[in-house]
């Protein structure tokens, strides 16, 4: 082996141990009517015209690729990695699969098919949302150590599980591809009864990231034409400034992501020169 290869991320150190060390172990034929697919799975949606072309190729070059499985009581086998593969595979009609035997508990399944798919299959938005959470929930491991694990930030695991706040029908426009994930995870910012009605107005005018995030972080009226609350960090900021200033005070945000205008009520003239006061001090 090259001494100079360049040290891989965790996630490639990930699948060599899911992979490459395991190719020193079993490898078979299996037949593929004793694979069971893993409830483990993270990949939950498989496109059927994706798996039409893998079954195409599988049928026209083989199945180059092995996948990974781990023996079952009974003599069946589970499948780690390579779903998709056993899925294509079937529909081209073969009825042996090349597989690589992996001494894997129940426990490290979901790990490695998480591995896996994060780093050659591209979950979409809501599946890894859903496989981390599951990940921390069945092992007890932090945002933290699943960020180590795979490779990303801590910063990229919270903000993908934050996804699984939103409603089901969000969650599903995510999955068919209709918005992306920044543009759900922007829903998060608005009241909850209001999110589906901004969603479809971000799909219908097709905003922007950074304007949906506007559009979220503005104060709404419901049907009956009553204000809705506005966001925690607007109202939140609201509050701040009104006691410092011993005034009410109320924000509006832009149509550009970090623009907006302050509003400051005063009652009478002395309020008003109280207030110049401060802010004439303000600029010394």
């Amino acid at each position: 082996m090259n001494a100079d290869k360049k040290k891989r991320p965790a996630l490639g150190m990930g699948l060599d141990a899911l992979l490459t060390d395991s190719l020193e172990g079993d490898y078979f034929l299996c037949p593929i009517e004793k694979i069971t697919p893993s409830p483990s799975q993270p990949r939950k949606i498989f496109p059927p015209e994706s798996l039409a072309e893998l079954s195409q190729s599988i049928k026209e070059k083989g199945l180059i690729q092995p996948i990974v499985v781990r023996k079952l009581d009974g003599g069946d086998y589970e499948l780690i990695a390579g779903e998709r593969r056993w899925r294509a595979a079937q529909k081209a009609g073969l009825t042996e699969l090349p597989a690589i035997l992996r001494g894997a508990e129940a426990s490290e399944v979901l790990e490695l098919a998480l591995i896996e798919n994060v780093q050659r299959e591209n979950l979409n938005p809501v599946d890894e949302a859903r496989a981390y959470k599951l990940l921390m929930d069945t092992s007890g491991m932090t945002q933290d150590s699943v960020a180590q694990r795979i490779g990303k930030s801590r910063v990229a695991v919270a903000n993908s599980v934050r996804l699984l706040a939103l409603a089901p029908e969000i969650l599903a426009e995510v999955e068919r591809g209709g918005v992306s994930a920044g543009h759900a995870r922007a829903l998060l910012s608005a009241p909850a009864s209001i999110r589906p009605e901004l969603l479809k107005t971000i799909i219908a005018r097709g905003l922007s990231v950074r304007e949906a995030e506007s559009l979220a972080a503005r104060p709404h009226k419901n049907k009956t034409g009553d204000r809705i609350a506005k966001s925690p960090d607007i109202a939140s900021a609201e509050k701040r400034l009104s006691r410092a200033l011993g005034v009410k005070v109320a924000l509006k945000t832009g149509k550009k992501k970090g623009s907006g205008s302050i509003t400051i009520n005063f009652r009478t003239l002395d309020e008003f020169d109280r207030l110049l006061e401060i802010f004439e001090k303000g600029q010394k």
